[in-house]
């Protein structure tokens, strides 16, 4: 089974995103491609722990999806890397909540660095999924981030601050422990 996963999403298929993908499937990777819509993303947001998205010309869609790709990569931990011009870029950077992109590559693009960059995203992802699963219930934030702390170096560590929100996350994931509080 290859757990080296990329949910590749292009708003338009050109040389440069076949060629992506291409390589990206030589270095052992199973590359899913996905039309840069929101629709397309929430359908297929679990067909990869790395997101790679190469940003389009038309800023204003290229946004919407984004906001829905970046929400997605920070509730379920997955990697967030985009591909464009410097003027989207710049525009994702701007409207994308700090510390959700993991990685940017300008055009043109160094094609090797790409795919050495994937598979330590790819390597981290594996060595995080063998880690124990903690999930953490309180009302407290300040408790929350305390007790994630204890845990942070040999487990990982997710919080829910309700009971409601701890069964939407059970539907998505079983985690090793559950401690409420």
């Amino acid at each position: 089974m290859n757990d080296k996963k990329i949910l590749f999403i292009v708003g338009e298929l050109n040389f440069a995103t076949t060629a992506i993908e291409k390589n990206l499937i030589e270095a052992g990777f199973t590359v899913t491609t996905i039309d840069a819509t929101v629709e397309d993303v929430e359908k297929n947001k679990d067909k990869g722990d790395i997101f790679l998205y190469y940003l389009s010309s038309y800023l204003k869609s290229m946004l919407r999806t984004l906001e829905v790709v970046a929400e997605i990569c920070e509730e379920k931990h997955k990697t967030l890397a985009l591909v464009g011009e410097p003027i989207g870029l710049n525009a994702a950077k701007e409207n994308t909540k700090s510390g959700i992109i993991d990685m940017v590559y300008k055009r043109p693009l160094d094609i090797r660095e790409l795919v050495s960059d994937m598979n330590r995203f790819a390597n981290a992802h594996s060595d995080l999924a063998a880690q124990k699963l903690i999930l953490l219930v309180d009302d407290d934030p300040d408790f929350l981030k305390m007790a994630g702390g204890w845990f942070r170096d040999f487990a990982r560590v997710d919080v829910a601050s309700s009971g409601e929100q701890a069964i939407d996350y059970l539907l998505d994931y079983k985690p090793d422990l559950i401690l409420l509080e």
